[in-house]
């Protein structure tokens, strides 16, 4: 047992759960300032007022700094991650999405007529491709 009866077992949960809280709190208030949205493909619906938006601003400017304060307290040790891994990870989510539409994976839906299929296929090689460069860009 180590600091307040925790063990590492403890510490490790509870610090995931306070990066967790903090990740959270981050990305809401991104979106409440309409930073690191999608914009080509998503439409925000304005569903909350200029006062309320102040108030949940507040609230979680406030909410970061008392997950840091738990952290502290309790001896808990801050999450690193590689910027590098993180970007792998994504486009490799990118890169299956964009797998996933390629008209011969989507025959469960229907036949899809080939004068479709075809610009299809070829806006999805160029992603893909562009894809390969970025992943390319990211090695070491």
């Amino acid at each position: 047992m180590e600091k307040a009866g925790l063990n590492e077992n403890h510490k490790r949960r509870l610090a995931v759960a306070m990066a967790m809280v903090d990740a959270a709190a981050a990305r809401i208030l991104d979106l409440l300032d309409e930073k690191n949205s999608p914009k080509a493909m998503t439409v925000m619906k304005q569903s909350i007022s200029a006062e309320e938006r102040a108030r949940l601003r507040e609230a979680m400017n406030r909410l970061q700094p008392l997950a840091l304060s738990f952290a502290n307290k309790h001896g808990l040790e801050r999450r690193s991650k590689d910027l590098r891994q993180m970007l792998v990870a994504e486009l490799s989510q990118i890169w299956t999405t964009l797998e996933n539409c390629r008209p011969r994976r989507m025959k469960g839906m229907g036949e899809m007529a080939a004068t479709a299929a075809e610009p299809i296929e070829r806006d999805l090689e160029r992603m893909l491709h562009l894809l390969d460069e970025i992943r390319k860009a990211l090695e070491p």
